[in-house]
This record gives structure tokens, sequence and C-alpha cells, in this order.
């Protein structure tokens, strides 16, 4: 958005607000796509970031691009910052959907370009992020949220330089909409901490989508002692291992990629992190070996 003239700006301790929210149909009818040149600085860093993951001529991991989604990227724009109910954009959404919409539709030309450049700079997957969704009564997250990332995800290259770029597609608090989010064309639904790894595993293989999952711990049990970290950690994989794998032959674990159910807090105790880590490793090793 800021490459969207609307003014980004940071308070120490508090998220993005922007000088000049979209709070009038005058103010929307002037949005435009974002400008690509005013983010160069994020695809040189992607570009720096992923020769930094090479090491003695291998890559360590790969490299995600992210974006945030058209819709919780509207909600910043329409109400001006971070909000626990984002009124304005809501009340813009019951009251002139029109309005919305035309906001959504800028925002999936600026977010599938964004997410373009940064597979072009080096990014191997990409994610769409989808923090505010589930403010969304039923119906509205189908009509706002869930089809313009569904719009974003046609718009973007699924192969480059001969490899395959996965999309990975995440709504906070979207767990009651897995089948819906299973539809739009991403290779992988990132989950929070709401619904198990295991339900949302058999529920996709019941309507044959066997996509892959990302997810799921709690940021918050970050604040716990490193024993229970590592319980928490190990009751979610065994959870997952309990449950069909994508497809005969592998192992449950398959198909997973380990995170939080959200953003880490800033506050977070590196070493907690570390001891996540440890656990996480730990614990797929010896679940595979099992196998």
């Amino acid at each position: 958005p800021d490459a969207m003239g609307l003014g980004l700006k940071f308070t120490a301790g508090e998220g993005p607000s922007f000088d000049h929210p979209l709070r009038t149909e005058e103010a929307v009818k002037k949005l435009r796509v974002a400008d690509m040149d005013q983010l160069k600085y994020v695809f040189d860093a992607v570009s720096e970031i992923r020769k930094a993951l090479i090491q003695d001529g291998k890559q360590r991991v790969p490299l995600i691009g992210f974006s945030g989604s058209p819709w919780t990227l509207a909600c910043y724009m329409i109400d001006g910052s971070g909000s626990d109910d984002f009124r304005h954009a809501k009340t813009m959404m019951f009251s002139r959907p029109d309005l919305l919409e035309h906001i959504l539709e800028i925002n999936v030309q600026s977010v599938a370009a964004y997410l373009i450049e940064q597979v072009k700079a080096g990014a191997q997957a990409l994610m769409i992020f989808d923090t505010w969704g589930g403010l969304l009564p039923d119906g509205w997250y189908q009509r706002m949220s869930l089809a313009a990332m569904q719009k974003v995800i046609a718009l973007l290259p699924r192969e480059h330089e001969s490899r395959k770029i996965p999309v990975i597609m995440f709504t906070k608090g979207g767990g009651i909409w897995l089948n819906d989010m299973a539809q739009v064309g991403a290779d992988v639904i990132a989950i929070d901490w709401t619904m198990r790894l295991s339900r949302a595993r058999k529920q996709l293989l019941e309507i044959n989508k066997p996509l892959a999952l990302q997810g799921n711990l709690d940021p918050l049990l970050l604040f716990s002692e490193p024993k229970q970290i590592a319980s928490a950690a190990e009751g979610l994989l065994d959870d997952l291992a309990s449950a069909p794998a994508l497809k005969p032959g592998l192992h449950a674990l398959d198909g997973h990629i380990f995170n939080l159910g959200h953003g880490i807090n800033q506050f977070t105790p590196p070493e907690s992190v570390a001891a996540l880590s440890e656990t996480v490793i730990a614990k797929s090793k010896a679940l595979r070996a099992v196998q």
C-alpha cells in the first residue's frame, strides 16, 4: 500500500499505519496498482537472501516469498492502522460492497505483481497471508477474501526456470472454510491452532483434495517453559502422524510444513524458538524411523 500512495509509517511497538486511509469514494476511485519500482528494495533483499542461503554450493532451505492477502491489506488501507474489528473496512463492505470490491481488484493486481517480482528475484515458493479473513461472516469470506486470493493465485507463475513454484494460502481463523480453501488452486493450505492437523488432513482426503498442510502451533506457547514447548510440538506431530498419508507409500508427515499458527510475537524469547526447532527436528526423525 505504501507504493500505492497511502503513506506508510511505523510507530514503535505498534503495527503499520497510513497517512491517507481509503475512507471516501473519491479516495477509492483514485487508487492505482502499486508501483513495483518503489518496491525494488524488497526484490533486492530477496535476491541477497537467496544468495546467503547457499553454502558450499548447496542451498540449505528454500526461500518463501510473501504477501498479505487482498482483503487483509484492504483492512489496513481502509481503517488506516491495526484494529480489533476493522470497523471501517467492514462498514464499507456492508454498506458499499462495490467500493470494497474495487479496492480488492486493485489489490489483486498489486499482490500478484509483487509476488511475481519476488519469484524473478529468487523466491522459490509463495505465501498469501490472510490475517483478517476470520473476521468475516460465512458467505462474505468466500465473496471478499477467498475470491480475491483465488484471482491472485490464477495470475501467479507455477513454474520458473524449470522448477515448480508452490503456492501456500493461509487464513487465520479459516479452519471452518477448509473445504472452500481447498478449491482455489493453492498447493498448500496453512491453518492456525484452532484445528487439529489430523482433522484437516482427513477432511481434505475426504473431498479428494490431497493438499499439503502448514502449521499450526499457537505462537504464545513459546512463552512457556522448554519442556512445555517440547510437549506441545511433539503432541502436534504425533497427532499428524496418526492421520492417513497424502498418498500410499508416504509417511503421514510428508506434505507438512511445520510452522506457528500465525506470526511470532515480538517479545518471544529466542531460546524458546531454539527449543521448538530442536524438538521438531528430533521428533520428526523419530516418527519417520518407526514407519
